[in-house]
Order: structure tokens, then sequence, then C-alpha cells
């Protein structure tokens, strides 16, 4: 690949000079420009004056004029580590000067001559990849091309810049095929940690895509933001905007939906103890359930709970046995303390209307996982009636839900 050149011509024809002076000098480029030595380039002390000089930059990079105004870290030519400047004519000479852009010198190994080629370029940037002689001809050859003559007029040496141009690869764009040269495309490697994702860039701005530690190309499922992590810790709590991956569930200690309606994406949602509630909703399979302990001896009207708005009563389990002859009715009652049954659970509102037991007898009913019984209407207080004095024991497992 050929290199570029930024070349200046001088436009008015120089004769070739007899070459019977040859000088070397090292300069330090420091922080306050600086330009090759008079007493070198000058005619005197038995010389004559310096008409080309050729020196190869080495330590750091550094920035040059000619035009008689100094440069600065930020203002002139830059010039590469490696890099040689061949500067033609006398004058250009007494007027170049270089300054470091950095913090650190650099050092100019500079050899003089009292010679150059008519035509020869005044200003040459020569990349350090490319070779430069200090013979007059200005030859100039590219790492893999034939050498570039800069002596020829500035038509011909813009026409080699245009074929060197033309050659170069040019970058890659949307849909381009793969190329063997030219520039490639880097990632940045990112630790994700969960606290954020790798680069968050603003709207139009240019962002650098991220790769993991290994390697691997990063991408997540986010909200339409971008601003949230898509990596879910254990007991963090739950926010409107949480993004969940895999089979992540939402805790509800009681049963609820997500969606603010039909038709919207729901969460899949467990209890406290971590159970997913199913397509059932048994109030016996997911509430907390309240136990009433039956312990009466007499003909009696008994009330198990109050009323609760708007909720029925679930009976999850009863199991029942006693001592001696004993009839049992379950009801709902519109009034406190079951003193005007409404409807019975388990047949009328009296208790010869209920179950009847042998002394001794009694029953078993559900195992508290599902419904077993259930008052008709919501709002009503719930209890049982006892038609006979005899023991009656055991325990009714209920809960209240719409």
């Amino acid at each position: 690949m050929r290199t570029l050149i930024l070349a200046l011509l001088v436009l008015s024809p120089v004769s070739a000079w007899a070459q019977n002076y040859v000088a070397t000098e090292q300069i330090t480029v420091s922080n306050t420009a600086i330009g090759f030595t008079a007493a070198t380039i000058n005619q005197g002390s038995g010389h004559p004056q310096a008409l080309q000089a050729s020196c190869r930059l080495e330590g750091a990079q550094i920035r040059v004029a000619i035009d008689g105004n100094g440069p600065t870290d930020a203002i002139g030519t830059q010039v590469e580590i490696g890099d040689v400047l061949q500067i033609t004519g006398h004058d250009l000479l007494t007027r170049f000067r270089a300054i470091r852009t950095g913090g650190t010198d650099a050092t100019l190994n500079c050899i003089y001559v009292n010679t150059g080629a008519a035509g020869a370029s005044a200003f040459v940037i020569v990349p350090g990849s490319a070779s430069v002689s200090v013979d007059g001809t200005n030859e100039v050859t590219g790492p893999d091309e034939a050498p570039l003559a800069l002596d020829e007029t500035l038509g011909n040496v813009l026409s080699e810049l245009e074929s060197i141009r033309l050659a170069m690869s040019a970058d890659a764009n949307k849909n381009s095929g793969v190329i063997d040269t030219g520039p490639q495309v880097m990632y940045e490697a990112k630790d994700v940690d969960g606290s954020a994702l790798p680069n968050q860039c603003t709207e139009g701005n240019a962002c650098r895509p991220a790769v993991g530690l290994a390697g691997t190309v990063l991408s997540f499922i986010t909200n339409e933001a971008g601003t949230l992590s898509p990596l879910v810790v254990e007991d963090v709590a739950e926010t409107a905007d949480n993004v969940l991956m895999g089979a992540g569930t939402v805790r509800r200690d009681a049963p609820a939906s997500s969606a603010g309606a039909t038709g919207e994406n729901a969460t899949v949602n467990t209890s406290a103890l971590g159970a997913v509630y199913v397509a059932h909703i048994d109030p016996c399979s997911y509430k907390a359930k309240s136990v009433f302990v039956v312990n009466v001896s007499t003909a009696v009207s008994t009330e198990i709970a109050n009323a609760v708005a708007s909720e029925f009563f679930y009976i999850c389990s009863i199991n029942l046995v006693a001592a001696g002859a004993q009839t049992v009715a379950f009801v709902e009652d519109d009034t406190d303390a079951i003193a005007s049954p409404t409807a019975g659970l388990n047949g009328g509102t009296t208790a010869a209307t209920g179950w009847s037991f042998a002394a001794n007898g009694g029953l078993t009913l559900g195992n508290g996982s599902a419904t077993v019984m259930k008052t008709a209407t919501a709002n009503r207080y719930f209890g049982f009636i006892t038609g006979q004095s005899a023991q009656l024991s055991g325990t009714v497992v209920y809960v209240s839900a719409p």
C-alpha cells in the first residue's frame, strides 16, 4: 500500500548544487518551539549554507511549522515517531520550528546538505514505514509499491496521490462485504454485574458496542429506555418496571392479578410459601385458614364467625364426634348470635333438619384443601345449632373470601 505524502511544491525551479557540505545535528524538542542551529545551516566557518535537511523523529510526537510562526502543542503540522521530515530551501530551514505535543521531549536526528534537485518538494513528511533518500532525488517508496518520484510536476504528484487513494480499502459501512484490509470493528469489554447496563448513551449520539470479559457479544431484553438491568437478584423488592427473566414469579400474600384489564400481560403469582396460585381459585387452596374448636354439651345456637362485608364463608373441613345422640345443623344468619337462621348449609335451619348422630357417632368432611360447604349469601354470620344435651366435640376449618 502506497504511503500518502503531504507535499508543498516549490513554485520556482531550483538549480542543482554540487554536494560538498554535509553536517549532522541532534535537536531536543521540548515545550518551547525550537529551530535548526543557525551556525550549522548558515554560511560561515569555511562552509556554505545548508539547502536541505532530512530529520527522523524519535521519542515523542511533535508539531512543526515553516511559516515563521512558532507552532504550539495544538497548532502546526503533526509529526509522528519514526516519521522523516525533508525540508528543501535555505529560507525554509531558517523558518523551521518544532515543539512537543505532550509531556515528553522528542529528538530530531538531522542531516544537512547544500545540494538539492531542481523542482524538489519544499516540505515532505515521510511516514516511518517508508524510505527517503537525501541525495536530492526525493525518492519515496511504500512498503510494497514502486518508488514514487516527488520531483515531478504538481499535476503528476496529485495524479499519484489520487491513484493511491483509489487503491486503498474504503471504510466499511452498512451492508459492506467482508474485506481483507481496512479498519476493523473493536468492542469494549465490560463486566456486567447487574447494577447497570454495559453502556448507556444519549439518543442520537455514538455508542460503543460491548462484549463480556470472555469476548461474547452482550444482548439483553430490557425496558424501552434501556435503563434497567436485565439481571434479577433474589429478594429484590418488586417495582412496576422490574425486568423479569427466566421463571420469575411475584409473591402475593393474597391472590391478585398484576394486569390492569383483560387482555393485558400479567405475572405468575406465588403465595408467601412459594406455592403457585392455580386456575380454579378455591379460597380453601390458598387463603390463610381459621380453625373453630367445637365444644358444646347442650341444645344451643353457636356463632362461629361474624359477618364480613362482601365475603362468603367457605368451609374447608369438618370433624365432629357426639358422645350421645345429637343433631347438628350448620346455618347462616343475617343477624348476630345465630338468633334467626336464614339458610342451612347441610340441611334446614333447625337442628332437627341437619345431621343426626348416634352415640359416639360423627363425621369427617374434607381435608382442608378444598371447599366442602359455602354460605349462600355474602355478609352473613356463620354458625351451628345443636338439638340435644350431649357432648359434641371437633373442629371446623374455614376461610372468608369474595
